[in-house]
C-alpha cells in the first residue's frame, strides 16, 4: 500500500473505530458559507456533496469553526457582522464598530455594495480547490516494497475505491458518489504534489495503467 492509500485507509479506520467519546465530540456536522452577492448564509451537512462544493466558500468541521473563520474575516476586513446576521441585532451601530473592527454599514457610514465585495473577496480566499480534471480519474500508486501498484478512482473529490486490475476499475465507476470531508483534503493535497501519476478514466470504460 503507497502512502495515499494508508493515509485513505487510515482515515476510513478512525470513523469505524473511533471511540465513543470521540463521535460525542464530533457530533458538529460539517457546514460551509454560501454567498449570493447579497445574503451570507451556512450551508448545511445535507447540502454538501461534490456539485455543491464549487459554490461553497469553505468547508469546515462544525457550526463552530466556520464561525471563528467569518470572525476572523470579519476583523480583518472590518466587516458587520450584525448586518450578515450572525450577530445579535441591535438598534443603531453595532458593538464592533463602536471598537473599530466594523467600518461603520451599520451606522450608513459605509455602502452596502462597498461591504459586500470586501466579503466577497476574502471568502474567495476559502474556496474548496476545484476538480482539475474532466472526469473520473486513476491515481496510480506503486508499492516498490510489494512490488504492487494500484489504483485510487476519484471522481470530483469523491474516493471510490482502490483497482489492481481493470475489471476493478470498471466496476469501481459504478460506486456511488459520497463526498467525505477528510477524504478531501487528502486528495487535494496528494494530486497537488509534482509527480504523481492519474489516469483519466471514461465512464463506460477503463484506462490502461
Amino acid at each position: 500500500m503507497g502512502e495515499l492509500g494508508a493515509l485513505l485507509h487510515e482515515a476510513r479506520l478512525v470513523k469505524e473505530l473511533a471511540p465513543a467519546h470521540n463521535r460525542l465530540l464530533r457530533k458538529d456536522r460539517l457546514c460551509g458559507f454560501v454567498f449570493d452577492g447579497r445574503k451570507l448564509r451556512l450551508a448545511a451537512s445535507e447540502e454538501i456533496t461534490s456539485d455543491t462544493l464549487p459554490f461553497l466558500r469553505g468547508v469546515f468541521r462544525s457550526r463552530a469553526a466556520a464561525l471563528q473563520a467569518l470572525r476572523a474575516i470579519a476583523d480583518e476586513n472590518r466587516l458587520c457582522l450584525q448586518t450578515l446576521g450572525f450577530e445579535v441585532t441591535q438598534r443603531g451601530a453595532c458593538l464592533r464598530h463602536q471598537i473599530g473592527r466594523c467600518a461603520g454599514v451599520c451606522a450608513s457610514k459605509e455602502n452596502i455594495h462597498a461591504h459586500h465585495a470586501r466579503l466577497a473577496a476574502a471568502l474567495a480566499g476559502l474556496k474548496a480547490a476545484d476538480w482539475p480534471h474532466p472526469g473520473p480519474v486513476a491515481i496510480v500508486e506503486t508499492d516498490a516494497a510489494r512490488d504492487a501498484t494500484e489504483a485510487h478512482v476519484v471522481d470530483r473529490w469523491c474516493y471510490l475505491g482502490a483497482a489492481r486490475c481493470e475489471p476493478e476499475l470498471a466496476d469501481l465507476l459504478g460506486e456511488r458518489r459520497r463526498f467525505d470531508y477528510d477524504q478531501y483534503r487528502i486528495l487535494s493535497r496528494h494530486l497537488a504534489k509534482p509527480g504523481v501519476e492519474v489516469k483519466r478514466l471514461e465512464p463506460a470504460c477503463t484506462a490502461s495503467w
